[in-house]
């Protein structure tokens, strides 16, 4: 069926062919009105600025650095922000989200520094923000959370640090020299199964395990300032060479049954 048949044909039906939509190229500047996407794929709406008698899109996608099936930059546009709108095939119909933009009232959260191109950053809404700062040889990236707690990495002092804003609980690791640090304002218990040590602000020191603590050195020394209590089903003392014991006082073995030698 020729084209003019298939007008007459629309014709005599009571149909009129569809209305050519006029085109619309470049871009567009817009701001997003609505991000519950009923369909759940991540797309939203836009109202164009500065359009006559502009109406709200019907629902678009926004374009990502990198994407794929089940991965990908995921930073979706929040509703009020200012976006740019492209036309694919100049269709008005069919907008995309290029990408955010700001502006005298929507401002950036960071700027450039004199002139100097060495920080790049990410912040939330909620002011979670992960910096980069690229300067030669003095490269860091830095997580700060709203709480003020921070995770710094320096590569020029080959450090690891992770603390709160006063710095009273921290973690500290140093690459280079092999050393670390961890402190705790109250309390600092490190567990394994059912065995824990306990680390209290107090003074107090905290050993416990279902089965066997074993200690074992060169030499070992032992010290407390007031009572010293062993205690067991059964204990044994031994010296492969001497064995002393000793008081500044009295001395006293006691048992069911004592024998010496």
């Amino acid at each position: 069926m020729s084209l003019a048949q298939q007008l007459e044909s629309l014709i005599q039906e009571g149909g009129m062919p569809p209305e050519r939509q006029m085109g619309r190229s470049g871009l567009t500047l817009a701001r997003i009105t609505n991000v519950t996407d009923p369909d759940k794929l991540n797309r939203v709406k836009c109202l164009p600025i500065g359009v006559p008698e502009a109406e709200e899109t019907d629902w678009c996608y926004f374009m990502s650095p990198m994407g794929g099936k089940g991965c990908g930059v995921y930073f979706p546009p929040h509703v009020d922000d200012l976006a740019v709108l492209g036309y694919l095939d100049d269709d008005p119909h069919r907008p995309v989200v290029l990408g955010s933009i700001w502006n005298t009232e929507l401002t950036p959260p960071f700027t450039i520094q004199e002139g100097k191109v060495e920080d790049y950053a990410i912040r939330t809404p909620q002011k979670i923000d992960l910096t980069f700062h690229d300067e030669e040889a003095k490269q860091t990236v830095t997580l700060t959370m709203p709480s003020g707690v921070v995770l710094k990495l320096d590569d020029e002092n080959q450090t690891a640090a992770l603390q709160d804003k006063d710095g009273k609980n921290a973690l500290t690791l140093n690459f280079k020299t092999g050393e670390g640090t961890l402190c705790c304002e109250k309390k600092l218990t490190l567990s394994a199964g059912q065995t824990t040590i306990t680390l209290e602000s107090s003074g107090n020191l905290t050993m416990k395990c279902s089965g066997k603590l074993s200690m074992e050195g060169a030499s070992i020394a032992g010290k407390a300032q007031g009572q010293l209590a062993l205690q067991g089903a059964t204990a044994s003392v031994k010296g492969d060479g001497t064995l002393e014991l000793s008081a500044s006082g009295s001395t006293t073995l006691k048992g069911g049954i004592v024998k010496i030698n």
